[in-house]
């Protein structure tokens, strides 16, 4: 896998390579300094979780206006 790192004249950057068994194949994360890779998953997993759950939410506006214009035509 090859990474572009585009970066300011004078700008330093250190780069870890680190083997994870957890790492789904084919999959890359950049990680903030200083965090472990157990809190980098939870934090991935709680915005995956909120993700879902906005989407939950919007599908079940939709099937109530649906709904609710179906219903109105019936008139």
């Amino acid at each position: 896998m090859k990474l572009t790192i585009v970066k300011a004249p004078g700008v330093e950057i250190e780069l870890e390579q680190v083997t994870e068994v957890f790492c789904p194949r084919g999959y890359v994360y950049f990680m903030p300094d200083k965090m472990s890779f157990e809190t980098f998953g939870r934090t991935i997993r709680d915005a995956e979780r909120e993700k879902n759950e906005w989407i939950r939410r919007y599908e079940n506006v939709l099937q109530g206006l649906k709904y609710w214009r179906e219903k109105a035509l019936e008139k």
